[in-house]
């Protein structure tokens, strides 16, 4: 879960588990997807339909047909972020006929420290639409890549003085020192947090261009850290 664009949902990802947040419908009506990964709005909602694909397909076989295919693979092997937001058919009268939209993430790069304030940039973001010819029992065959290339986007990240507190307890704690060492990080989110197992402030530290969070839980009197918990995610969600 990543950079600025995605900071009011990493707590809960760390807390519960790293993974994709988002949905993929593939019957026919309205499709609404929605996902916390960077550079798309959330419940971002299709006026398409999705038709319906063969009953024998397979989602894992068109995913990996897709992504290690000659057209595809060379815009996603050394990317930061990817994943397919979207699949289905294409029509109702070909129902043979897949597609698989890819959004891509080059690189994230920040600027700036927790004490100033970051800028979060995403680099390189682009939109694949692949179109896929499926043959029983497993054929999938690349017929078409479209690639729209997006715009570069910034975010704004600034903490206020009790942010800035509960940052620096748990920068200075020992276990946390001991998980970003080495590591080129970033805090994303520091705000407080309060439910019947974790009430307090919780910071989240981030890698820069990687995929280590680190979610710390800092004691509502700023003084101590109660817990750390580090996760890992990768680039490929959605992939086999």
């Amino acid at each position: 879960m990543r950079g600025a664009a995605v900071i009011g949902l990493l707590i809960v990802a760390i807390l519960v588990a790293t993974g994709a947040g988002y949905l993929i419908g593939t019957s026919n009506q309205r499709t609404t997807t929605t996902e916390s990964s960077p550079g798309i709005s959330n419940d971002t909602t299709y006026d398409s339909t999705i038709p319906i694909p063969p009953p024998n397909w397979s989602y894992q076989g068109l995913a990996s047909a897709v992504i290690n295919s000659s057209e595809v693979k060379p815009h996603v092997t050394n990317a930061y972020y990817y994943f397919i937001m979207r699949y289905g058919a294409v029509s109702p009268s070909n129902g043979t006929q897949l597609f698989a939209d890819i959004y891509v993430v080059g690189a994230q790069t920040v600027a700036g420290n927790w004490t100033t304030g970051y800028t979060v940039t995403l680099t390189g973001r682009q939109i694949l639409n692949v179109t896929v010819q499926y043959a029983k029992p497993s054929t999938y065959n690349i017929t078409g890549v479209m690639v729209t290339n997006l715009a570069d986007q910034s975010n704004q990240n600034s903490f206020d003085a009790t942010q800035k507190q509960a940052t620096g307890v748990a920068l200075a704690n020992s276990t946390v020192k001991a998980d970003i060492s080495g590591m080129a990080y970033f805090v994303g989110f520091a705000d407080s947090q309060g439910n019947s197992s974790a009430s307090g402030y919780w910071v989240q530290i981030s890698q820069v261009n990687g995929y280590r969070d680190v979610g710390v839980l800092v004691n509502l009197d700023l003084t101590e850290v109660l817990k750390v918990v580090t996760s890992t995610s990768y680039p490929n969600l959605g992939a086999p």
